[in-house]
């Protein structure tokens, strides 16, 4: 009797085994959904990345707004095409 139930526990061991390793590793909800979202977080880490880039220069553009008086100036002439009621404007085409 005892050996019947070792012999019984040892294939439910088994299959047990079997089933696990199916779902991890072949099922679309195991190791491909892992590889997935491996690539997604990394793709979200460079897009997070490059959005700090941006804001560490929007932030420099504005302390460069409040400290340098000649930069709202600078601007306005760049790219606004702006100009004072004195300056001579001169157009290439």
């Amino acid at each position: 009797m005892r050996l019947g139930k070792r012999v019984i526990l040892r294939v439910f061991l088994g299959l047990e085994i079997v089933v696990f390793l199916f779902f991890y590793c072949i099922s679309p909800n195991g190791l491909p959904l892992l590889k997935k979202r491996e690539q997604e977080n990394q793709a979200i880490q460079e897009r997070i990345a490059l959005l700090e880039k941006d804001i560490k220069s929007i932030e420099q553009e504005i302390d460069e707004w409040g400290a340098d008086p000649f930069y709202k100036e600078r601007i306005a002439r760049e790219q606004l095409q702006m100009a004072r009621p004195d300056d001579e404007v001169y157009v290439i085409v």
